[in-house]
C-alpha cells in the first residue's frame, strides 16, 4: 500500500467520480494508489500516469522515540566522560613546568621586589633614626622619612621598570 498526496488534479478527478466508498483522510489528504487506480478504471478521461506526476509519496511521520532508561544511563557517562575531557584540556594549558631559564626570570624578577621594599624601608628607617639625632618633633621625623621612602620608592621603579623591560618576560 503507498499513499499518495492529493494533488489538485487529484482532488478534481475525485470530485468527478463517485467517491462515497472511498475511505480518504481530509486531514492528510493522502489517498491509497490501489483506490485510485480502481477508480480510473471506471473512467477513461484521465490516465494513471498524468495523475501520479503531479503528486508525491506521502511518508506517516515516525512516532516520537522514547529513550530507554539504558540509553540514558550511557549518554549521561559519555557526556560526564566528555566534560572531564574537555576540563582536562582547559586546564592542562596551565600546568606545564617552567624551563630554567623561566625560573632564572621568575627569582631576578622576585629578588628586585623584594629589593625595592627593602630599599623604600632602609631608607625610611634611616631618616627616621637621623630624626632622632638632631632632635626633632615624631611628626617631623615621620614626614622626612615619607618623603625620603616616597623620592626611593620613585627611583627604585624607575630602576626596576628599565630592568624588567630590558629582560623581556
Amino acid at each position: 500500500m503507498v499513499l499518495l498526496t492529493q494533488s489538485r488534479e487529484i482532488k478534481e478527478f475525485l470530485a468527478s467520480v463517485n467517491t462515497e466508498k472511498i475511505s480518504i483522510e481530509d486531514s492528510v489528504q493522502v489517498i491509497d494508489h490501489t483506490e485510485l487506480v480502481r477508480l480510473l478504471k471506471q473512467q477513461t478521461k484521465h490516465t494513471l500516469t498524468s495523475l501520479i506526476k503531479t503528486t508525491t509519496v506521502y511518508h506517516k511521520p515516525l512516532p516520537k522515540r522514547i529513550p530507554s532508561p539504558e540509553y540514558i544511563k550511557l549518554m549521561n557517562h559519555y557526556k560526564l566522560l566528555a566534560e572531564e575531557r574537555e576540563y582536562k584540556e582547559m586546564t592542562n594549558k596551565y600546568e606545564k613546568e617552567f624551563t630554567p631559564s623561566e625560573w632564572k626570570t621568575v627569582n631576578s624578577l622576585m629578588v628586585s621586589i623584594f629589593n625595592v621594599f627593602f630599599s623604600v624601608g632602609a631608607v625610611f628607617v634611616a631618616t627616621f633614626m637621623l630624626g632622632e639625632y638632631a632632635g626633632v618633633d615624631i611628626a617631623i621625623k615621620v614626614l622626612m622619612a615619607l618623603a625620603m621612602s616616597a623620592i626611593v620608592l620613585v627611583a627604585e621603579g624607575w630602576f626596576f621598570t628599565r630592568d624588567w623591560i630590558s629582560t623581556k618576560v
